[in-house]
């Protein structure tokens, strides 16, 4: 009883790997990488009357988050229509939906890379101005 949810050794000895290989130091120089693409980002907003953008930490260690906050007023569109864009889209894009009705869109780092931030930069711009 039980045997089959015992760990291998196989396992344990790849955790504490794992476990050795992921530093404080690591993790902060990934997080910094992160906040620079989250900052490409939101460059390819910078100008766009009504949307405000800041890159939040969420705590430590999260990956960090871009905040977008879309002024419903002056855009034209709502954070959840901006959203549905997103999801409709090619490709579709799925972003953080628990703040839409304050008006905030959140694009989360963790698998980010130059080209992910990229396509999505490209398609938040045009989900919001067009």
């Amino acid at each position: 009883i039980g045997r089959g949810m015992k760990a291998s050794k196989e396992a344990i000895v790849g955790l504490l790997v794992a476990l050795q290989d992921l530093t404080e130091e690591k993790f902060a120089k990934r997080a910094e990488h992160l906040r620079q693409l989250l900052g490409g980002i939101g460059i390819c907003l910078d100008g766009i009357a009504g949307v405000e953008v800041r890159t939040t930490e969420g705590g430590h260690p999260v990956y960090p988050m871009l905040e977008v906050k879309i002024n419903e007023q002056v855009v034209g569109r709502s954070a959840a229509e901006v959203s549905q864009r997103l999801k409709d889209g090619e490709p579709s894009i799925y972003v953080g939906e628990r703040c839409l009705p304050k008006g905030l869109v959140l694009i989360s780092s963790v698998n980010l890379d130059e080209e992910i931030a990229r396509v999505v930069g490209e398609r938040l711009y045009t989900a919001i101005t067009s």
